[in-house]
Order: structure tokens, then C-alpha cells, then sequence
């Protein structure tokens, strides 16, 4: 292909699918043959984007081959887009994906949601491994541990209570994105052995984690909760102050 028909396809690309925004069912071959066959790092990029938009299984075989890409953004879209399929025979090479310790943060990061999205019970143990320990020392240019937050997000989706220990130990990280991720994650899963580490972190030094642990208590339903949030009534951040209010209002409606 020449540099010329490189830059035609481009243009046929963006303007057939509006930005990746219109693309449908039947765009599906086009963008797989852009994704299989494109010189261009951008436009495979967006035809995994797409093709996860538009949730074709056919697709899946390929945006595996694609998480070999040569270019990190293109594993990434790959990765997100086999989530938004939804597609079980992803779930091997994902795990394998978040495993790989010299794969690219936003790479793992995008695999451990993945997982969380197709909601296979084969992923819960490599999940737990992953947001367990820190890996922060192998990113030197990121301030946060993004892959370990993904993992979280997915052990809060999938539901799995085996997660709900190591969440908790979570709470007392030291990285805010760690800390932020728990209290989501377990407010998603509900379980009451949570709720006085939640309160606990109704204390927290960060905002987020404060407003989102709030949160996470009001959706667990634990009446345990009811004084430590009012007293949340009274926090010096708005957000939070609103929160408690939103939450409590909830707690007492129920």
C-alpha cells in the first residue's frame, strides 16, 4: 500500500464512520479489515474502538490477534473493545495480558476491566492477585497505580465476595486512586463485613475517598452507618457534606 492509499484510508475511515461515533453492525468488515490491515497506529486504534462500540462477536478473534499489536495504543483499544463485547473467549489471553509484567500500564489496566465486564469466575483470583500488590516502581512516569484500580473496578463488577479482604486491606493504601477503587469496589459487591472499614474511611484525608465511601455505605444499607454519616453533616467539603445528605436521606427512606 502507498503512503497515498495510506492517507485515503484515513480520510474514508473518518468520514464513513463520523469519528467512530455512527459506526454499525454493518460497517464491521470494513473496520476489521482496517484493524487486520491498516500501516497506520491510528486508524487500528479506531477501528478497535469502534468495533467494540458496535459489540460484533465476530470481532473477537481478531482483536485477541490485535492485543500482539506492535503499537501499545492499539493493544489498549483492543483490550477495552473485548470487554465491551462481552466476549468468554477472551478471558484467557486478557488474564494473560494483566499478567504480563512488561505490557504497558494502560494495556493491563484496560485487560483487568475487561475481565471485570465479561464477568467470568476464572478471572477473580488473577484480579485479586493484581490490584494486591503494587507494581507503581515499573511505571516510573505514573503518579498512580492504574492497573490495580482497573482490577478493582472488575472485582466490583464480577461481585465475587472472595475480594471483599483484600479490598478492604486496600482502604489503608497509600496511593488515593488504591484507596478511591476499594471504596467503589465494595459498595458495588454489598457486603457487610465492609462497614466499619467504609466508616472508617468516612475519615479519610482525600475528598473522593470520603464522598465515595458514603456512597459505598449507603448502597451495603448497613444502619450501622447512620451516626457516622450524619456527623459527616459537618465536614468541610461541600461534596461530601452533599453526599452524607443524598445518602442518609436514602438510608432512612428504605
Amino acid at each position: 500500500m502507498s503512503l497515498f492509499d495510506e492517507f485515503v484510508e484515513i480520510f474514508r475511515f473518518a468520514d464513513l464512520f463520523n469519528t467512530f461515533q455512527s459506526a454499525k453492525r454493518d460497517d464491521a468488515d470494513e473496520l476489521m479489515r482496517i484493524l487486520k490491515e491498516s500501516r497506520s497506529k491510528y486508524a487500528r486504534w479506531e477501528a478497535a474502538e469502534a468495533l467494540g462500540r458496535i459489540g460484533d462477536n465476530r470481532a473477537t478473534d481478531l482483536l485477541i490477534e490485535s492485543l500482539a499489536d506492535k503499537k501499545p495504543y492499539v493493544r489498549w483499544k483492543s483490550a477495552e473493545a473485548l470487554g465491551e463485547i462481552k466476549a468468554p473467549g477472551a478471558v484467557a489471553p486478557l488474564i494473560a495480558t494483566l499478567n504480563n509484567k512488561d505490557e504497558d500500564w494502560s494495556v493491563r489496566k484496560a485487560a483487568a476491566e475487561s475481565l471485570g465486564k465479561i464477568g467470568d469466575e476464572r478471572a477473580v483470583d488473577p484480579l485479586i492477585k493484581a490490584m494486591a500488590y503494587s507494581e507503581l516502581s515499573l511505571y516510573s512516569d505514573l503518579e498512580h497505580d492504574y492497573p490495580r484500580y482497573g482490577a478493582m473496578l472488575a472485582l466490583g463488577w464480577i461481585g465475587d465476595t472472595r475480594a471483599v479482604d483484600p479490598l478492604i486491606e486496600a482502604l489503608e493504601d497509600d496511593d488515593l486512586i488504591v484507596r478511591w477503587g476499594a471504596a467503589i469496589a465494595l459498595g458495588m459487591i454489598g457486603d457487610e463485613r465492609a462497614v466499619d472499614p467504609l466508616i472508617k474511611a468516612l475519615r479519610d484525608e482525600n475528598w473522593n475517598v470520603q464522598k465515595t465511601a458514603a456512597e459505598a455505605l449507603g448502597k451495603i444499607g448497613d444502619q450501622r452507618a447512620i451516626t457516622p454519616l450524619e456527623e459527616m453533616l459537618l465536614d468541610e467539603d461541600g461534596y461530601v457534606r452533599k453526599t452524607a445528605e443524598d445518602v442518609l436521606e436514602e438510608m432512612r427512606s428504605l
